[in-house]
Order: C-alpha cells, then sequence, then structure tokens
C-alpha cells in the first residue's frame, strides 16, 4: 500500500539551522521575546536544549523578519550577504577538506539530509556546464526565503573556493521575488529568472570551475569526514543505531569544549575502557586518535574564523600545546595552511 504523502509543514529541520535564522533576526532588530514567542520556545533552549523543530519555523521568524525591518534590500540578499560561510561546514563536517570544488559539491549532496529532511540537492555535469539543483518539500512554505539565501550562500561559497567572482551562466528560481529585483542582480551579478515551473532552483557556471583545488584541501581528515558523514547517515536512517559510538563522540566534543583533548579522557567521560571506545571508532573507519584530533582542528579553525585576530600562543595553550610552534606545525598538518595563511583568508572571506 502506498504511503501517505508528509506534510511539508509537519517536516523537521535541525535546530542548529533554524537558529542561523534566528540569529539573522536578532541582527537585523528583532527583539528576541518576538522569536521566542513565534516559536513558543526560550531562545537558549533554541541553542542547545532542542535537536529538532518544524520547518515551518523558519518561515515563522521571516514573517517576523519582514515585521520588523526598516531595509529596502530582500531579506533572503542580507541573509545571503551576511551568513558565515562556515554554516555548512558546521553542519555537514569535513566539507573544506575536498581536494576540489566538484569534490566539496559532491559530498554536500551525498549528506543533504543533516541540513533538512527530505532537502534536495544535486550537482550535474554536461560537456561546458555545472548545474546546482535545491529544493525542499517545504518551498512553498517557506516562500522561497530559505531556498533563495541558501543558494546565495552556496555561491558565495564557491566564489571563496575559487578565489574569484563566478558569474552564474543562468539562475532560475522556482518562487517569485521578495524585493527589489535589482538587488538580486547585484548581488548575483547576473540575471535571474523567477518562477521557474520545476520543483528546484537551478544554479549554472561554468564547469571549469568544478576542477578548482581548494586552499585547504586535506586527503586525511576529508577521509575523517566522509566516515563521520557516513555514521550520521546510517543514524538518520536509523537512530537507534550505535549510540554507543555517539557517546565516544558527544564525550570527545564535551571534552573538547572544556579545551581537553585527551583519548583516554573522552573513553572516561563515554564510561568505557579506553580499548572498548577505539573498537567503536573503528568501526567508523577512524582511530579515537584521529577523532580527538577532528574535534580538535574545528575548534581551532571556528577560533580562527571566528576572530583573526586572536593571539596564536594563547589559542595554542587553549588547544593543549605547550608551544606555539607545535601549534603551528599542527595546524599546517589540518588543514594544509599556516595560521598567518588561514588568518588571512578569513579576513577576506
Amino acid at each position: 500500500m502506498p504511503q501517505n504523502p508528509v506534510d511539508p509543514t509537519e517536516m523537521q529541520a535541525p535546530a542548529k539551522s533554524i537558529s542561523v535564522v534566528a540569529n539573522y533576526a536578532i541582527g537585523r532588530g528583532v527583539p528576541v521575546g518576538a522569536i521566542e514567542e513565534e516559536l513558543g520556545i526560550s531562545y537558549l533552549d533554541l541553542l542547545g536544549e532542542v535537536s529538532n523543530l518544524p520547518i515551518k519555523c523558519i518561515n515563522g521568524i521571516w514573517r517576523v523578519i519582514d515585521q520588523h525591518s526598516q531595509s529596502t534590500e530582500p531579506g533572503v540578499i542580507e541573509m545571503a550577504k551576511q551568513m558565515p560561510l562556515t554554516f555548512f561546514t558546521k553542519l555537514v563536517g569535513g566539507i573544506d577538506y575536498a581536494q576540489t570544488v566538484r569534490e566539496a559539491f559532491q559530498f554536500f549532496a551525498r549528506n543533504s539530509d543533516v541540513l533538512a529532511e527530505g532537502l534536495h540537492f544535486q550537482l550535474d555535469e554536461s560537456m561546458n556546464h555545472a548545474c546546482l539543483s535545491l529544493g525542499h518539500p517545504s518551498d512553498s512554505v517557506l516562500a522561497g526565503h530559505a531556498n533563495q539565501a541558501t543558494i546565495g550562500l552556496l555561491w558565495r561559497m564557491l566564489c571563496s573556493w575559487a578565489e574569484q567572482v563566478v558569474i552564474p551562466q543562468s539562475l532560475h528560481f522556482m518562487h517569485g521575488w521578495s524585493g527589489p529585483v535589482a538587488s538580486y542582480n547585484d548581488f548575483f551579478k547576473t540575471d535571474i529568472m523567477f518562477d521557474q515551473p520545476k520543483e528546484h532552483s537551478t544554479l549554472t557556471f561554468d564547469r571549469e570551475i568544478l576542477d578548482i583545488p581548494l586552499k585547504t584541501a586535506n586527503s586525511f581528515y576529508f577521509a575523517v569526514a566522509v566516515a563521520e558523514a557516513n555514521e550520521r547517515a546510517q543514524y538518520i536512517a536509523n537512530p537507534a543505531q550505535d549510540l554507543s559510538f555517539q557517546r565516544v563522540r558527544d564525550a570527545i566534543a564535551d571534552n573538547a569544549a572544556e579545551g581537553v583533548f585527551s583519548v583516554n579522557a573522552a573513553a572516561v567521560r563515554a564510561n568505557m575502557s579506553e580499548r572498548t571506545a577505539q573498537r567503536y571508532a573503528a568501526r567508523h573507519g577512524a582511530s579515537l586518535q584521529d577523532l580527538v584530533q577532528s574535534e580538535r582542528a574545528k575548534i581551532a579553525r571556528e577560533r580562527l574564523t571566528c576572530n583573526p585576530e586572536a593571539r596564536l600562543s594563547e589559542l595554542a595553550l587553549d588547544m593543549g600545546y605547550s608551544d606555539e610552534r607545535a601549534f603551528r606545525r599542527a595546524f599546517r598538518q589540518w588543514t594544509g595552511l599556516s595560521p598567518r595563511q588561514f588568518k588571512a583568508l578569513a579576513k577576506g572571506g
């Protein structure tokens, strides 16, 4: 018997994704209380205590933004400009360790469910063109806001990876505009078609862009990221599966937040022996040390991205290194860049 179609308004999205829209709203002057009233939960719960919320909450926040907005620029364009490029790397960790733009987008496509249940993201190539398509069953509910803002951020990420402005050959949105069309054209540097009679929005650009190598490519850590992504996919498909491995991951993340990067401490926090923790890590193609170092690298990159002016000597101590030289050496192993080069990219991003 065929299953009943899922009601888009009842689909779920990670609270992290919704918190990005909420933070953007606050940045535009929306009172925190107005967001809490719309969501029915406290702002602190949104940031830490809640894992998923109905995806229609995003539309609710956009409605509040429209009520408080004083800007003449479309909100989706403002958000696409202001969202940090680290947004996707926090949700789909490891994407920037890929070797090329192509590999990064393929990795994103394989793990799009991490961003939102039912999200469609696809990369198609022809002889001369590459096309990104993006859509979600709830797009009609969200009036195109999330779709257009996400396309905008993906385009910014593409330009960052390519280290040049990539002029789209075509851009078709499946929804109408939400403000002056000129603002869309100025942002994307091209004319845009709206109300495409398809279920996905599409961004088409020169296929050669896909072969551009990423500055932060690292085959070892990308392999770790792929293993972690496979584990997440299995968990999404069957949440009851391998909860012990998730305990290990949570323990590593909790320790890292406190500046502790010890394999033994991770096992102790997960309430298991180090040998048992190593066995769970090995099932997912990594060692316990790999997972600890991956978390360490992620925090170091996030710290430098958020604060490029940070003193490396202080950051080295926070990351558990005895001196700055050891931290510099480790950071280059993680990213292929020196901390100074990475900070320069963060400032320019």
